[in-house]
């Protein structure tokens, strides 16, 4: 009991200090991430609004344009399609990628060969006018013998060669 004859609810001595410590040490490290994600998206806006970035996101918007305007010249929405990929073909993983960005928003997905009106794939061909940076959309179907119909996508064209470069971040 302290001097005064009264109880002390404060403790004082190494465990207050220690718990003092931790305390400021939590509040230091949060205050240096705070202070580093700040900076950090900082210069993610900035990046973003700069010429490079901009030029990088008009040269993918307009491959996948391309690619959807060219879809949109084979398949009606609604109409149920199969990807190429999904009915056996190899899998090329990019191509499917960018069928699926430029198409995904509309198309029908057919649950068989059977229920599909055809085979929607991307296809790389050489760059030139009719492409999209050398890609083209086409469509497979069969006639009434059975024997493959291949149409390919019109209405778009975009110059260059491959995919668009990626847009930094």
């Amino acid at each position: 009991m302290p001097p005064n004859g009264r109880s002390n609810p404060t403790r004082s001595g190494p465990l207050q200090r220690r718990t003092l410590l931790a305390a400021v040490a939590i509040v230091a490290v949060a205050a240096t991430g705070l202070g580093w994600e700040s900076a950090h998206a900082a210069k993610v806006v900035k990046r973003q609004g700069d010429a490079q970035t901009g030029q990088a996101a008009a040269e993918d918007n307009a491959f996948y344009r391309c690619l959807a305007v060219q879809a949109h010249s084979l398949v009606a929405p609604g109409e149920p399609v199969l990807d190429a990929s999904l009915a056996g073909a190899p899998l090329n993983l990019a191509e499917y990628i960018a069928l699926f960005k430029a198409t995904g928003g509309w198309v029908t997905v057919a649950s068989s060969r059977a229920d599909a009106v055809g085979l929607l794939d991307v296809k790389q061909v050489a760059p030139g006018p009719g492409t999209c940076r050398g890609f083209v959309v086409i469509l497979e179907t069969r006639d009434h013998d059975g024997h493959a119909v291949i149409r390919r996508g019109r209405g778009a064209s975009v110059g260059g060669t491959g995919f668009p470069p990626p847009t930094p971040l």
